[in-house]
């Protein structure tokens, strides 16, 4: 209420306010407005002399006035020059004070006048208008006659350029009359009037405004009740009298319009405080609802904090908490008051560790999770997962979930996946050693059996002389010896001796040259200048898993030439195998072929080994696998 009090007391205020204000505007104008009519009238005066000039500065006037040949008036001074100059008076007068030549002329109605009389005592020798002490001289300015107010300029007859000496003086003039007021006042918009002070010498009004202009730039202003406001100025004569006054009379527009202005700024206020009643008592029910609605859904929202599985806190860009939920307290172990105290950063496992929590949240400027380690205020840690949304004002609002369940069963899947890499490398070298076994067997026990087998068959068909079994003794010999043949070859498959005499090159060699003869398929073996020295174990499983590869390109990949390459740098040894076959779609992850076992147990094997398996292929472009084991870790000591 005090405000719409205020508010009313400005609005009546104002009207007074705008009606002082368009009135003091007003007066400017008006004295801005005279001075600029009397300046122009000035210019009218300084543009007189600039001609005058013209025409006392010409030889065949300065001849004239030694001569006075005729054919200077007709052909200079001619009927048109009157009119086309704006000239009532033409005056030559010599340096003795004869009038050499004058004219008056009507220019209005280009007509000759008499020669006004009362301008010929401004002429007698010795007057201000005929002294002229130097080529330069002039005089300008306002006379006052019974015939009206004449302007007038004085120049020095010189020759063409305006050397002296002087023959006499030349003289125009100009009636300010009111033929010359309309045409300004159609100009300028507003009315003009020039009074002049021979002519109102009587007039008690002219000479009561006259003792008011206490000077000569001085403007006196009167306001009227009706449409116009005058003003006057002064205009001073040559001799420094007074010549007259402007008159100005202007349209009072601006006071009348204030006046308008205040009336309607009145009704509007008036409008605006009925209607801003009518709106307050419509309002005020509606906003007590609405305030009643807020502070429910505030209610709510905070119910629906409390109640939240996340936890829910702010924090500035400091990192200190700002609010927090029932929930964050129950994660970190603090109270709320404890929270409110406390900096984001030390609620997790290093201080560094916090601010590069603020970090990497403030950075993102939108939501963005992150999981970190909590540190409980019992000394539990505990993992969870931040969520945050930066806010228009600088905070941060954030979201907490503890995942701990969450991060202990991944951590369950990862050791059952090694676990599970650990029985796959068991299996291998169980199957390694089952090999080894089998081979010795066959080697020293099932070789030796046949071998012995077969002599007795000789042995028996020695003695029997009857030739009648000869076919079948040849028969069963060549059976025993094709097995023992079988079981050599398949003993050298299971356990190369090779391998273990002269190493991984001579063993890869050989493996080429077998499966060149089983399956026609071209494959070189390129290694290094000497052998490189690898524990037995490191080799074995590295020419397994190029027997397996070698396998894959005969069943799969209908390849006409293959690579193997053996390269050892003092970090890294690598067996490559290159082939030129049908290729395969490779995972962005490099991931062995989901259907291909063989692949997975070679991957399973080189990371028992602390190495790395790479696949490129392309389907119709080849591929190529290689095999990066750390040397240092393979190598016999």
């Amino acid at each position: 209420m005090v405000i719409l009090v205020l508010i009313g007391n400005i609005f009546f205020a104002s009207p007074l306010l705008s009606i002082y204000n368009f009135t003091h505007i007003e007066n400017k104008e008006l004295k801005e407005d005279t001075l600029q009519v009397r300046n122009l009238i000035n210019a009218e005066a300084q543009q007189l002399n600039v001609t005058a000039g013209d025409y006392a500065g010409r030889g065949d006037a300065y001849a004239f006035m030694q001569h006075s040949n005729p054919e200077f008036i007709s052909a200079s001074l001619g009927e048109t020059f009157y009119s086309k100059l704006h000239l009532n008076l033409f005056c030559m007068i010599a340096d003795d004070g004869k009038i050499i030549f004058s004219r008056a002329n009507d220019y209005i109605n280009d007509l000759q006048v008499p020669f006004p009389s009362s301008f010929l005592t401004h002429l007698k020798p010795g007057s201000l208008l005929l002294k002229h002490e130097s080529p330069k001289s002039s005089v300008t300015g306002y006379i006052s006659l019974p015939e009206g107010l004449l302007i007038v300029a004085s120049r020095p007859i010189l020759t063409t350029g305006y050397q002296g000496p002087s023959r006499g003086t030349l003289i125009i003039g100009r009636f300010f009359g009111r033929d010359e007021t309309l045409r300004m006042s159609d100009l300028l918009g507003y009315r003009i009037e020039v009074l002049n002070a021979v002519s109102n010498d009587k007039n008690p009004t002219f000479r009561d405004n006259l003792l008011r202009l206490s000077g000569q730039d001085h403007v006196l202003l009167q306001a009227t009740q009706g449409e116009r406001n005058i003003g006057y100025v002064q205009l001073t004569d040559i001799y420094g009298q007074v010549a007259g006054l402007v008159k100005l009379e202007k349209s009072r527009a601006i006071y009348h319009e204030a006046k308008r202005t205040a009336w309607f700024i009145i009704l509007l206020y008036c409008s605006l405080c009925l209607t801003v009643t009518v709106i307050y008592l419509s309002l005020r029910t509606k906003l007590v609802i609405v305030r009643r609605s807020e502070q429910e859904t505030k209610n709510q929202l905070h119910s629906f904090i409390e109640l939240a599985v996340d936890g829910i806190f702010s924090i500035n860009s400091a990192g200190h908490i700002l609010k927090v939920n029932s929930k964050v307290c129950d994660m970190t172990g603090y109270s709320a008051a404890e929270l409110l105290t406390m900096r984001f950063g030390p609620l997790f496992e290093e201080e560094t560790t916090g601010k590069q929590t603020i970090e990497e949240l403030l950075s993102k400027g939108s939501s963005n999770s992150i999981e970190k380690v909590l540190i409980r205020k019992d000394g539990r840690h505990i993992y969870v997962e931040l969520t945050s949304k930066k806010m228009p004002d600088g905070t941060l609002q954030c979201f907490m979930r503890d995942v701990s369940v969450r991060k202990a069963m991944e951590q369950e899947r990862l050791d059952f996946q090694a676990h599970m890499n650990n029985i796959a490398v068991e299996v291998s070298i169980a199957e390694e050693r089952e090999r080894n076994r089998i081979a010795g067997e066959l080697h020293d026990q099932v070789g030796p059996n046949l071998l012995l087998g077969a002599l007795t068959i000789d042995q028996l068909q020695t003695r029997l002389a009857d030739s009648t079994y000869d076919s079948e003794f040849e028969a069963a010999k060549k059976f025993i010896t094709q097995a023992i043949g079988d079981i050599r070859s398949l003993t050298f498959q299971l356990r190369p001796p090779i391998l273990a005499s002269a190493g991984l090159e001579a063993a890869l060699k050989w493996l080429a040259q077998d499966y060149e003869q089983l399956y026609g398929v071209h494959v070189k073996v390129q290694h290094g200048a000497t052998s490189i020295p690898l524990e037995y174990g490191v080799r074995v499983t590295l020419f397994h898993a190029v027997r397996e590869l070698l396998l894959n390109v005969v069943k799969h990949a209908a390849a006409q030439h293959v690579t193997i390459t053996i390269d050892k740098n003092p970090d890294i040894l690598a067996v490559t195998v290159e082939d030129d076959g049908a290729g395969f779609p490779v995972s962005e992850n490099n991931s062995t072929h989901s259907n291909s076992f063989g692949l997975f147990n070679i991957q399973q094997k080189v990371n028992y080994l602390g190495g790395q398996m790479h696949i490129d292929s392309l389907p119709g472009r080849g591929t190529r696998i290689s095999i990066t084991v750390p040397y240092e870790t393979v190598t016999l000591a």
